[in-house]
């Protein structure tokens, strides 16, 4: 019986750089806002607003943007590890088999188009082999997934899409382009924070599930 690797540590660490994370981008959302307010009262001559002020604004979207991006990369790379951990464990719990090999834990996250589907298959088949009352079916890709896990990766997806779309419409400062931008990250804000609650509480049924002891093994079979 090969042994059970406690990864609650990770998965605590992964979702403390997750929540980390949606606060920095409420963070930017607010930064970008800011940018939009000072770059439209600097163009229409409302009194107070001066060219500093526009220099300060665009050095507090660059600090919170380079922060951000700091810590979305930590949390990735926890992330991952964490996942990592757990496709051992969930190999050495049950006996189905997963849709792809080890490999792609890490793989499916940077490689090109397969990308928007292969990680969730990945984390599906985690979960499915984790839950104890699938352990004995050797078919992980015929169980039942879960309603949390679909939702949580079609607004990934989402938050990413939007954000991808406010990157470039952000990229000439014009009132109006700012303005859209502005609410793209909003949107993608939205987005973003209601699948990092659903990934956390995936993590924490994972890993519980993982936690509990398992069933001791007499004669080939398992004894309850």
């Amino acid at each position: 019986m090969r042994p059970v690797i406690d990864a609650r540590g990770l998965g605590i660490a992964a979702s403390a750089l997750i929540g980390l994370s949606v606060v920095l981008d409420g963070v930017s959302v607010w930064s970008d806002w800011h940018t939009h307010q000072v770059v439209d009262g600097y163009l229409n001559d409302i009194a107070g607003v001066t060219r500093a002020d526009l220099l300060t604004a665009d050095r507090i979207t660059l600090v919170t943007s380079l922060v951000s991006l700091a810590i979305m990369i930590a949390a990735a790379v926890v992330f991952i590890v964490w996942l990592w951990r757990v496709r051992q464990n969930a190999e050495a719990l049950s006996i189905g088999h997963h849709r792809h090999s080890r490999g792609w834990v890490v793989g499916s996250w940077f490689c090109p188009v397969v990308n928007f589907w292969f990680p969730f298959q990945v984390v599906s088949d985690i979960w499915k082999a984790s839950k104890p009352a699938n352990r004995s079916e050797p078919n992980l890709a015929a169980l039942s997934g879960s309603a949390r896990l679909d939702w949580w990766w079609k607004l990934y997806l989402a938050g990413n899409l939007v954000n991808w779309f406010a990157s470039r419409i952000g990229r000439e400062p014009t009132i109006e382009s700012l303005r859209n931008a502005a609410i793209a990250d909003t949107v993608s804000f939205a987005l973003s924070t209601a699948a990092a609650v659903l990934v956390i509480q995936l993590i924490r049924e994972i890993n519980a599930w993982q936690a509990e002891p398992r069933p001791a093994i007499s004669g080939g079979y398992a004894i309850a």
